[in-house]
């Protein structure tokens, strides 16, 4: 679930860089209704990957949280004027109007040579501010590069979510590997009913074979059989096989017959 919404947060952030990269060669001056639509996108993603985030929290630790977890939101959005703006310019956007935003060429810049304005003042007319977005607002006086803030608080994200995704691991360490485990030897059980049917023909065609090989494998392997021969499946798969049980040469003369 996390990783699906950090997927869709990582796209909207992509899509706004490359419209932005596009006006940059196009310049319009005044921030049409795409660019609107996807700053509105970005913040909605924005505030359902925290939602989804804190669910999954929940779920799988109950209501003993992990103290990390806690602390680091703690430390990274709650007490982040940044963060606490970016919440709050979600429900400016969603639920008061859309902002009028303009761009603007720089004269030099490493990054990117186009900033996209937005007017503080009018920002302020929203009377659902919070203590820390006002905070973060009052250093933006008379207008900011929204693009700008967006970026730095993509990489806030970024950050957090490496961190997040090594505590998970490390937390959850002898159950991922039980569970490798457990993969393993289920993979071996259905790779030897598959031989099992192959030697007693109760498969009769060398795709129907290969399909339940898929299945049994998980399909990974999938992607590399659609590179090679059929004679080369074969001998990729007898060399998987091997590895997973001891079968005889005479499982390969049942494959080739299928093959025939």
């Amino acid at each position: 679930m996390i990783e699906e919404s950090l997927s869709i947060l990582k796209k909207n952030y992509s899509e706004i860089e490359s419209h932005c990269n596009f006006q940059s060669t196009h310049l319009r001056k005044d921030a049409n209704i795409e660019t609107k639509r996807l700053v509105h996108n970005y913040l909605a993603s924005a505030m359902s990957l925290v939602d989804h985030t804190r669910i999954y929290i929940k779920y799988f630790h109950g209501e003993n949280e992990l103290k990390s977890y806690k602390d680091n939101v703690q430390t990274v959005f709650a007490q982040s004027p940044l963060s606490s703006f970016i919440k709050d310019f979600r429900q400016y956007i969603q639920h008061f109007r859309l902002p009028e935003m303009t761009f603007q060429q720089k004269a030099y810049s490493i990054k990117s040579n186009i900033t996209l304005r937005i007017s503080t003042a009018e920002l302020l007319k929203f009377s659902g501010w919070k203590t820390e977005s006002k905070k973060f607002l009052r250093t933006k006086h008379p207008s900011f590069d929204l693009f700008e803030v967006l970026n730095t608080y993509q990489e806030k994200v970024a950050t957090f979510y490496i961190w997040l995704f090594k505590e998970q691991s490390d937390h959850f360490v002898s159950e991922f590997l039980e569970l490798s485990s457990l993969e393993k030897k289920l993979q071996d059980l259905y790779l030897r009913d598959l031989v099992t049917d192959l030697v007693l023909s109760r498969i009769v065609s060398f795709r129907n074979f290969e399909d339940k090989f898929h299945q049994a494998t998980r399909r990974k392997y999938f992607n590399e059989f659609k590179e090679i021969n059929e004679l080369d499946r074969i001998d990729r798969i007898m060399k998987i096989i091997d590895i997973k049980a001891p079968f005889s040469a005479a499982v390969r003369n049942c494959i080739e017959s299928i093959v025939i």
